[in-house]
């Protein structure tokens, strides 16, 4: 009986393990923290954070944007990244080639405006991701995206905020970023990174039909032995 019950909890054990484990990013509430301006379909009108994802699945995704005035509308799109040698930093910027989701939003205007997106997204873990806020293409204008602080300690090292002024499409924007590396400053964010739906290996599936085999023996041995 205490073989099978042994049997029993390491085959259990072993399907624990299917759990994700999130790994989360998050910019906000940080001392120095601010809104920086001028984001829209005038003015700069991309701007962009590279993040690292920390597992295979995108899950969710914050920021902030504040609009004193009328509001208006936006784009947002998650890209893999490619190499600037124009750029300082990390050398990166979005890679229009390779967009991984995109859609349009609206800030009600009035004030902040927190957003948040269910990006549920196949990523690499360990790879290099860009959030890009666009105003081409929407009516949202003289927008401030929340960021760290500026001229600060450098709050998230595996990325960087760039900004593009130009009103080309997003394939159109090479070699026209600018970093805001040497000021140390990022756009402020939270990113939910976790394993997405796993699903167990054939052997480890054998092993939770063995254990539903020893529990059901040793309830069966129990009811003998009352």
């Amino acid at each position: 009986m205490n073989r099978l019950r042994s049997l029993a909890l390491s085959a259990l054990l072993v399907g624990s393990s299917f759990a994700a484990q999130a790994g989360v990013v998050d910019l906000f509430g940080l001392p120095g923290n601010f809104n920086q301006s001028s984001f829209g379909a005038s003015g700069s009108q991309y701007y962009a954070q590279s993040i690292k994802a920390d597992d295979v699945n995108w899950a969710d995704l914050s920021f902030s944007l504040s609009k004193l005035g009328a509001g208006g509308t936006f784009n947002v799109l998650i890209t893999q990244a490619v190499a600037d040698a124009g750029l300082p930093g990390t050398g990166l910027r979005p890679d229009a080639a390779h967009v991984l989701f995109s859609t349009q939003l609206t800030h009600g205007g009035q004030g902040d405006q927190v957003f948040d997106l269910a990006l549920n997204t196949g990523v690499v873990s360990g790879a290099t991701y860009f959030l890009v806020l666009q105003g081409v293409g929407g009516t949202l204008s003289g927008a401030s995206v929340l960021a760290t602080q500026y001229n600060g300690t450098d709050k998230y090292t595996s990325g960087e905020f760039i900004f593009a002024n130009t009103n080309a499409d997003l394939a159109g924007t090479a070699g026209q970023w600018s970093s805001r590396a040497s000021v140390n400053e990022d756009l402020v964010f939270r990113a939910v990174f976790d394993g997405g739906n796993s699903v167990p290996e054939p052997d480890s599936l054998m092993l939770l039909a063995l254990a539903a085999l020893a529990a059901a023996g040793v309830t069966r041995r129990a009811k003998r032995n009352a």
